[in-house]
This record gives C-alpha cells, sequence and structure tokens, in this order.
C-alpha cells in the first residue's frame, strides 16, 4: 500500500520505431520516491517461477517484503510498471480500498 497511499509520482517511458536506434520496443520506468527512504536500504530482484497453470516465470524489481509488483519483466518479454495518475479534477470523488490491489494485478498480469 506504500505507493497507493504516498500517491507516489514515477517516471515511465515507452520508446519504439523511429525513436530507437535499432527499431525495438523499450520500457523505461523509475521509481521517483526519495532516495534517503528507509526502503531504498532494501532492493530486491526476486525471480518467481510459479508452477500455476498458465502463469508465466518473471522478475519482480522493488523492495524485500514487497509482494505486489512496481516493476517486473516476464521470461516471454513482457514488462510492466505502475504509475500512480492523480486526476485533481476527481479530487472530491469518492474512494475505496474495496477490490483486488493494483500491485497484486500488475503481479498477475506479467
Amino acid at each position: 500500500m506504500i505507493p497507493e497511499l504516498t500517491q507516489a509520482a514515477c517516471t515511465v517511458l515507452g520508446a519504439w520505431g523511429p525513436s530507437t536506434a535499432d527499431g525495438g520496443l523499450y520500457h523505461l520506468r523509475a521509481l521517483d520516491w526519495a532516495s534517503d527512504a528507509p526502503i531504498s536500504e532494501y532492493p530486491a530482484v526476486v525471480i518467481y517461477e510459479s508452477t500455476e497453470e498458465g502463469s508465466n516465470t518473471f522478475a519482480n524489481i522493488g523492495y524485500l517484503g514487497l509482494i505486489g509488483v512496481l516493476t517486473a519483466m516476464s521470461k516471454k518479454g513482457i514488462s510492466a510498471g505502475e504509475k500512480v495518475y492523480y486526476d485533481i479534477s476527481n479530487a472530491g470523488a469518492k474512494k475505496t480500498y474495496k477490490g483486488e490491489p493494483w500491485m497484486w494485478v500488475l503481479r498477475d498480469t506479467v
């Protein structure tokens, strides 16, 4: 819940075709969190090799103790990175924490 509660702001970039030297597709994800934040002391790359049918092996780039996905890449080359989007026009909208946490949805996507 750390990114959700803090409304963290992160940088995400996708580039392909004439925007890249080889025409390939590239995905950049930067956590724009304070470098002196306590969580920064516990970075981790965890490889998940699930035996569940239909799941993919993927690398989860995040922090120790974080069970969801901030950034990941599957063995099949699918990458994912969350981006918090705060719409100020909906600032007064009712919010709820019911449902599947988005970091778990992202984990199940790659």
